[in-house]
Order: structure tokens, then C-alpha cells, then sequence
């Protein structure tokens, strides 16, 4: 088994990002802005070490914000939010099967830290699925 050639362990800055399970499984606990890192040690020399960093990006839920894969928020000279919202739960539901006819976000942040000069929208399906409305 991998546990008598490694063990593994997670520093604790990033301890409520991702853990490791002795076996090597990674899983993400939170989404980290940054990548974080985990640590390979040989059984057999203590001292050969290996770091691993990753972006931690878990699956998405009913809500996400960020990118579908590296790290969630990703910025340039510009920075763009993506909110992934799946609705499906929310026609069903608790609009009583009838259809969605208004939807609000609203984006609050840190005047003092973010310099937010534009936001725009755009709807469309998960892949695979289909769009009936306007937008």
C-alpha cells in the first residue's frame, strides 16, 4: 500500500483548504485564492520531502463563483467574477413550476480595495443543456 512508501500531510495555513487522506487522496474543503500545498515524505528517509501545490477549486455546487478549473479568480489588468448559478432546484421548487420572471444580483465589495468600472451579464445553459426566454 502507498501508506508503507509515503506518508502525507497538509501545513496548517492551508488546513481548512484541502486535506489528505493517508492513501494520497486529495480533497478540497474550501475554494483558496492562491495555490496550496501538501507534502509527500519517503517512509523510508524522512528527509526526502516532496512538495505539491495545486489550485483547490471544488466541485461546484447549487452556487460557485470563479472558474471551472485552475484558480477560482484569475486576474490580469482586469478581473472577472463568474457566478455559476444552477437554477434547476429553483423552477421545480419554490416558484411553484412556473417560470423564473426576474432575477437579482447585486456585487458589493471594498470601494477602498476594488475599482469596479464595469459589470455585464450573460445567461446561458450548462453544456449540453437548452435556453428558452429571452435574455
Amino acid at each position: 500500500a502507498i501508506e508503507d512508501v509515503a506518508s502525507f500531510s497538509v501545513a496548517s495555513a492551508y488546513g481548512g483548504v484541502l486535506s489528505v487522506s493517508a492513501d494520497g487522496t486529495v480533497t478540497a474543503l474550501a475554494t483558496h485564492w492562491a495555490r496550496a500545498s501538501f507534502s509527500v515524505t519517503n517512509a523510508c528517509d524522512a528527509s526526502d520531502v516532496e512538495h505539491v501545490s495545486l489550485f483547490v477549486n471544488p466541485a461546484a455546487g447549487e452556487l460557485d463563483l470563479g472558474e471551472a478549473s485552475r484558480a477560482p479568480l484569475q486576474a490580469g489588468s482586469t478581473l472577472e467574477v463568474k457566478l455559476w448559478w444552477d437554477l434547476s432546484g429553483t423552477f421545480s421548487g419554490a416558484c411553484t413550476r412556473h417560470p423564473i420572471e426576474a432575477i437579482a444580483a447585486y456585487l458589493l465589495y471594498k470601494s477602498a480595495e476594488l475599482d469596479a468600472t464595469a459589470a455585464r451579464s450573460s445567461w446561458a445553459p450548462h453544456a449540453g443543456g437548452t435556453f428558452q426566454g429571452t435574455l
